[in-house]
């Protein structure tokens, strides 16, 4: 900041005048002042016809006492001239003071005038990395691939922060080194296909900014850039700053970004870039968390599809549906329903991806299916497949529901048993009454500490 005020001491003015118009003036009115003495002892000795002498003059001055009175007239207008030279030197030294004070307004106003034009600058200049920053951001953002994110987050930084190079590592999984992923000038592109990384902490401002997640600067002496390594033209860079790429919370990377100017990056264009760099970190974790939630989803699907697949091949196992629809009505059928090349429209049911039947359409006539006619037998398939599975489910859904009432019924006869045998008896009984049992038994084994006395009760129904 320009300083408002001079510290060099400045001659006073009125000081100096202060000698010389009051003694000026107090001359001037002593010397006018003698006139009058002189004056009155002319005239009087032109009245008195004396010769002009010094006794005569000594002589007039002891016989005439207003002579004595007019004598003291150099003495009083010195003394008066003397008092207005001094109001004189007073005014003039308040107008020297007036003076000095508009020159230090004047400059104070030109100083302002310099600050308010460098504050305007910079406040221009800030509004434009932020302008850029917001068009970074958004360019950034909608990169959703993240192996092509890094490559595009250098190429913008580079092209609009007018920096001589930029570089972008990411955490690996082990967090104990940080890789080279994209890089904007030559050395550091060879550096990138020979996999180049830097360990986290040591002594570099990048590995630093990685373990204190804190973005950091730094000056570059000649050949002193990591970026050194194969590139021509390494002494361009100056200067460097190592911001931290964190996205909630944990850091998974940094932005290194080198300038040819020394001093390169202030505070102000670092709070700008550290703000780029936060939203290069969120673009990147966002397109992570993008890809594994495609994974996921794809694997649900390929699950579903899986599960449709068997549970279908479970439920046609024993049987093959076919229907035929004729004028004379609907009937089963048992001939292979795959229709033969040239013989009307076939719609494949498809369910989850799976095909679980299909759809063959006849006309009477040669004429083949249009495009339209052709689209609704597609839409219809689609529904026909997802009532035929809605179906599927409300059947299974009622037999766990008999199951269900089977077991409750059975839990509820055998409370009503009072001993051992009855209970048996009726379990017997009960599951011999299930589909497809022709023989239900029950046995009662002792443990193994009871061999020697074993008991068996054995309780058998048949058919």
């Amino acid at each position: 900041m320009a300083k408002i005020f001079s510290e060099k001491p400045q001659p006073d003015k009125g000081q100096i005048r202060l000698h010389t118009e009051e003694g000026r003036y107090a001359l001037a009115g002593f010397l006018l002042g003698i006139a009058f003495p002189a004056l009155a002892t002319f005239i009087k000795f032109i009245q008195l016809h004396l010769p002009l002498n010094l006794s005569s003059i000594l002589m007039l001055h002891r016989t005439e006492p207003l002579l004595w009175i007019i004598d003291t007239a150099p003495l009083f207008l010195g003394l008066i001239a003397g008092i207005a030279g001094k109001r004189q030197d007073d005014l003039l030294e308040t107008n020297d003071k007036l003076l000095n004070w508009e020159n230090d307004l004047k400059s104070i106003q030109a100083n302002l005038e310099q600050l308010v034009a460098d504050r305007t600058n910079e406040l221009q200049q800030r509004n434009s990395q932020m302008r850029s920053t917001v068009y970074l951001a958004r360019q950034i953002a909608g990169v959703e691939e993240p192996t092509a994110l890094p490559e595009k987050a250098v190429e913008l930084i580079t092209q609009h922060f007018k920096h001589y190079s930029a570089g972008l590592f990411l955490l690996d999984e082990d967090g104990k080194t940080v890789i080279l992923q994209a890089a904007s000038s030559e050395g550091g592109r060879k550096l990138l296909n020979q996999g180049f990384n830097i360990n986290v902490g040591g002594q570099t401002i990048i590995g630093r900014a990685v373990e204190r997640a804190k973005l950091y600067t730094a000056q570059i002496s000649p050949g002193g850039s990591w970026s050194a390594n194969g590139d021509p033209e390494v002494s361009k860079a100056q200067s460097e700053i190592a911001l931290p790429l964190v996205a909630r919370g944990k850091v998974i990377g940094v932005l290194d970004i080198q300038s040819e100017q020394p001093q390169a990056f202030d505070q102000n264009e670092a709070e700008v870039l550290q703000l780029l760099a936060d939203q290069v970190a969120a673009s990147i974790d966002n397109a992570r968390l993008l890809n594994k939630s495609h994974a996921f989803v794809s694997n649900l699907e390929s699950l579903a599809t899986q599960q449709t697949l068997s549970t279908w091949t479970e439920y046609l196992k024993n049987q093959k549906l076919v229907y035929q629809y004729t004028p004379v009505g609907v009937k089963s059928i048992t001939a292979d329903p795959t229709p033969k090349k040239n013989s009307g429209l076939h719609i494949p049911l498809l369910l989850r991806g799976q095909e679980i039947g299909s759809i063959t359409l006849q006309r009477k006539d040669t004429i083949h299916f249009s495009r339209p006619e052709r689209d609704l037998a597609q839409k219809v398939s689609l529904q026909v497949a997802l009532a035929l599975d809605n179906s599927r489910l409300l059947e299974e859904t009622r037999q766990h529901a008999v199951q269900e009432q089977t077991v409750n019924e059975i839990s509820a006869r055998f409370n009503r048993s009072l001993d051992v045998d009855t209970l048996l008896q009726t379990a017997v009984r009960e599951l011999a009454s299930l589909p497809e049992v022709s023989e239900a038994s029950v046995f009662l084994m002792p443990s193994d500490e009871d061999k020697n006395k074993k008991i068996k009760l054995n309780q058998s129904l048949s058919k």
